[in-house]
């Protein structure tokens, strides 16, 4: 394992303060915290991916009609009609890097909405 080193020191201090209050240990707030900025960064990553395919054109996009198609880095990488071999290859190419997987054709993209429980 590499050991990574927190070198600013208000950050050390932030995060042993926050370690005491929440009774863990210091390690384990850290790596909570790389979890949660990795989470982030490949939602972003997913969302820009997105972005990229509903830009395309639409005559592009119905090339895929029934597929299932892999973009990465901006870019149609592979594409299949079974979703879970897809998957599969894409993950045995790209690892745990970022991939989208989307059904092929012309539907706009989706528009999701989330509610909170909490009223204000």
């Amino acid at each position: 394992m590499v050991a990574i080193e927190l070198r600013e020191a208000s950050l050390a201090e932030e995060v042993n303060r926050i370690a005491t209050h929440e009774g863990k240990e210091a390690k384990d707030v850290v790596a909570e915290a790389v979890r949660q900025y990795l989470d982030a960064y490949r939602e972003k990553r997913i969302r820009a991916e997105a972005r990229v395919w509903y830009a395309m054109p639409t005559s592009m996009r119905n090339q895929y009609q029934g597929l299932f198609v892999a973009v990465y880095n901006g870019k149609i990488v592979d594409s299949d009609p079974n979703q879970r071999t897809l998957y599969l290859r894409a993950k045995d190419r790209f690892g745990r890097e970022p991939v989208l997987l989307v059904e092929g054709g012309d539907q706009p993209m989706p528009v999701y909405q989330s509610y909170s429980a909490y009223a204000i």
